[in-house]
């Protein structure tokens, strides 16, 4: 399994990923540090060198979205999931829990830890109601509302959250 960055567009922006050692250079490499760096896992270059790469037209970069797997296997894919209030809940796998993001890339919170059977709620090691310590053993996908959350790991359950707001504010939308 590895992880990865999940990288999000501007609408309407063509997004492209350069990289100095593309087998085909289109483009110029922009003269700044590279954005990400790589491994090289596939095609007949095995040595698993390091590719610096630039990425243009993104909007946010996020890493550690996981489980990413580099072959056509179907066990562990990564599903980012977008509610309501444009908040993205992003899977960590290594990191056993998820990020949840603001609309502009940044951390919120990581929700989860290392959890088995015994970390259920009921279990002996239980999460306690209203706790974001909740049990997770690999996380792949998610989805929600603007009150709920759903995930599902490879513990074989599906686990249904809640969602309570801490503080709120209203305001007056008008003419000046």
């Amino acid at each position: 399994m590895f992880a990865g960055t999940l990288i999000k567009t501007k609408p309407d922006t063509y997004c492209r990923l350069l990289h100095r050692s593309a087998p085909v250079a289109l483009d110029e490499v922009p003269a700044r540090p590279p954005d990400l760096r790589t491994l090289n896992f596939v095609g007949d270059d095995r040595d698993n060198k390091r590719l610096d790469c630039w990425v243009e037209g993104a909007e946010w970069m996020y890493a550690g979205a996981s489980p990413i797997v580099p072959t056509g296997c179907c066990c562990g894919k990564m599903r980012s999931h977008l509610d309501w209030y444009k908040r993205t809940y992003v899977p960590e796998g290594y990191r056993h829990s998820f990020a949840v993001l603001d609309t502009n890339g940044n951390l919120i919170l990581h929700v989860g830890r290392y959890g088995n059977f015994d970390s259920a709620p009921g279990g002996k090691d239980g999460c306690k109601p209203g706790s974001t310590d909740i049990g997770i053993t690999n996380l792949h996908y998610i989805s929600g509302t603007d009150n709920y959350l759903a995930f599902e790991d490879s513990g074989e359950r599906l686990v249904v959250l809640r969602l309570d707001y801490r503080a709120e504010e209203t305001a007056a939308v008008g003419m000046r």
